[in-house]
């Protein structure tokens, strides 16, 4: 990623961080990238130990679930 691509990468998270809803992004393993303070709070953890997770080790109860059957 070139400087300015990680800058503009940059402005966007205020944005992030000031929405009501929880959002967090995955990269193309389904590893969490990044965690928003409102998705700490809905989860009860910390973004420091779930960022790098697969998002089904993070989120073991998705398994089964509709969203798990759809995209794994």
């Amino acid at each position: 990623m070139d400087t300015s691509e990680s800058s503009h990468n940059q402005d966007f998270l205020p944005i992030l961080e000031s929405m009501s809803d929880a959002f967090c992004a995955v990269d193309r393993e389904w590893r969490l990238i990044y965690i928003n303070g409102r998705a700490e709070q809905i989860t009860h953890c910390n973004r420091a130990d779930l960022l790098g997770k697969l998002i089904w080790d993070a989120f073991p109860e998705t398994i089964g679930s509709a969203f798990y059957d759809h995209y794994h």
